[in-house]
């Protein structure tokens, strides 16, 4: 079984989310942070620059909303918040994937459950409603 290693962040210029492999360039002292993503209509790959401090890891697992872009749930990402009957916040810690949900929060079930028993738990579907990087309230 073979791991998909995936990233997402914030373009630097048009502010959406792009998806793709994460690559640090160093062109004469100067950093880039670039993801790149094969595009099969250009027959190329196609480099975005990322604001940095935007940038999520795939944890591997998927959400429970099916639909034709994702037919087995859409894909979690570090960052990404979850409604699991109270909003939670996924983070990656020493190569753990963990579900934390905010100390004010009167339905804490515990702060960093592993998200893996967090998604076998729920009694309801699991959706994804945004990341931290978006501007949304949670």
């Amino acid at each position: 079984m073979s791991r998909v290693i995936n990233f997402k962040a914030i373009k630097a210029l048009g502010g959406e989310w792009v998806y793709g492999s994460y690559y640090e360039a160093n062109n004469l002292g100067i950093i880039q942070h670039l993801i790149i993503r094969y595009d099969r209509l250009k027959g190329e790959d196609v480099m975005h620059e990322i604001i940095p401090e935007t940038l999520c890891q795939y944890t591997g697992l998927n959400d429970q909303r099916e639909t034709s872009s994702y037919p087995e749930g859409k894909p979690i990402y570090e960052g990404d918040i979850l409604n699991i009957g109270s909003n939670g916040v996924v983070t990656i810690e020493n190569g753990n994937t963990y579900l934390s949900y905010k100390p004010q929060d009167p339905k804490i079930i515990s702060k960093g459950t592993l998200l893996h028993i967090a998604l076998r738990r729920a009694d309801k579907p699991v959706l994804t409603i945004g990341n931290t990087h978006d501007k949304i309230d949670y």
